[in-house]
């Protein structure tokens, strides 16, 4: 029997339930790293209430709560389903067996198009499951993907929308797939804070887990913040420097340097009407199934608030120029000032747009290019070479 909202109250387990396997398997785009941050933090307090959380290596010990490359790994085993309960035994003896309750498993991935889920069948019957799933309006979903991975790829998006719409955001599939383990609980909740408890996707999940916030500690900085469309266009532009579509470095420089410049901007789009169309009719009749499911009293065909198409605004190249200059030419002056001992004012990025008026996009580049700072947020044993190769290849496409 399986519930659409459960409150799993892991603290109050005692003799003769089974302990909880809680699966958290995303989605990608939904929050996971925000949840993965939670866990982390709070790893100490939650053993007390004898939950483990396991780090990337599926063992407990320190590092970040969040299983995704081991998974990946897991779906090239011979054995996955041996190795993932030898792996989980391990951390519930070094955890203490005598004081485990359950265990809580991160990883996006899960939600992938892929059989995963069959590694888990030999471990049901031990285990009172509960999977957790977030889900968002997938025309919001391909955005945000293609910005933070795809647009890496350096190839142009309107063919990679119809590429993967088979199975990318099939939420539907997703469901069925780990349906079929027959959990105790499937949670399925909307990533849109009107949908979330307190607004907000780490409260959410402390309170399907009935966790003790009271006594956790929650960090305010969202991770994995989007930055405006612009930047996946420079991202683009630069796709050879990127090792493949995880790498953060560059992300990195922008975050620690506060590039106002490269900040998002609401209801903005790079994909056209058509290809926002063709999204969002490519999974009508999945969200339907999902919304039958797990969301019967809603009106319409679909568990997801339609798109207002009407509000939004696609980005002309020219602007996107325009927006890249500045945030180059911002990237510069806060250099110059750290390079010199100087904290950049308050109007650093508003002098950066002003500078972006009166350079060519080529000449912002060039200026950066002849500095030769540092870049101090990327990999220590090259960060020259990576801002100067970032703008001299930006610099290379005419405005």
């Amino acid at each position: 029997m399986t519930s659409t909202v459960p409150v799993i109250d892991i603290p109050a387990i005692g003799a003769g339930r089974k302990p909880v396997m809680i699966l958290h398997i995303g989605a990608g785009k939904t929050g996971s790293s925000s949840v993965q941050g939670f866990l982390s933090d709070n790893r100490a307090q939650l053993a007390k209430l004898g939950i483990l959380i396991p780090n990337p290596r599926m063992d407990f010990a320190s590092g970040r709560a969040q299983q995704v490359f081991f998974m990946q790994g897991l779906g090239e085993d011979k054995d996955p389903a041996g190795t993932l309960k030898k792996k989980i035994d391990a951390a519930i003896a070094d955890f203490g067996a005598d004081r485990f309750r359950g265990i809580v498993i991160s990883a996006e991935n899960l939600s992938n198009e892929h059989e995963l889920h069959k590694a888990f069948e030999g471990l049901r019957a031990d285990y009172e499951l509960c999977i957790v799933l977030y889900i968002r309006r997938q025309e919001d979903f391909y955005q945000s993907a293609w910005q933070q991975w795809y647009a890496k790829t350096g190839k142009p998006h309107g063919p990679w929308v119809r590429r993967v719409a088979k199975g990318f955001g099939d939420w539907s599939g997703t469901i069925d797939r780990w349906s079929s383990l027959n959990p105790d609980h499937f949670a399925v909740r909307i990533y849109d804070r009107a949908e979330l408890h307190g607004g907000d996707v780490v409260v959410d999940f402390c309170t399907l887990l009935g966790l003790p916030k009271e006594d956790l500690v929650f960090d305010e900085k969202q991770a994995n913040e989007s930055f405006g469309v612009h930047v996946s266009s420079l991202y683009s532009d630069i796709s050879t420097l990127f090792e493949n579509a995880h790498d953060r470095r560059i992300e990195k420089l922008f975050y620690d340097n506060d590039l106002k410049a490269a900040a998002k901007r609401k209801n903005e789009t790079l994909f056209t009407a058509e290809e926002l169309a063709f999204i969002r009719d490519k999974h009508a009749e999945g969200n339907r199934r999902v919304k039958e499911r797990f969301f019967p009293d809603r009106a319409g065909d679909s568990p997801f608030a339609p798109l207002d198409h009407s509000k939004l605004k696609l980005v002309s190249q020219d602007e996107i120029n325009r927006r890249n200059i500045a945030l180059l030419a911002e990237l510069l002056i806060k250099h110059i000032l750290h390079s010199r001992g100087e904290k950049p004012p308050v109007g650093a990025a508003v002098t950066a747009a002003r500078a972006a008026g009166q350079v060519t996009q080529a000449q912002a580049a060039e200026q950066l290019a002849k500095t030769g700072i540092a870049a101090t947020a990327t990999r220590p044993q090259r960060p020259k070479t990576l801002l100067g190769r970032l703008v001299r290849k930006f610099g290379s496409r005419r405005g």
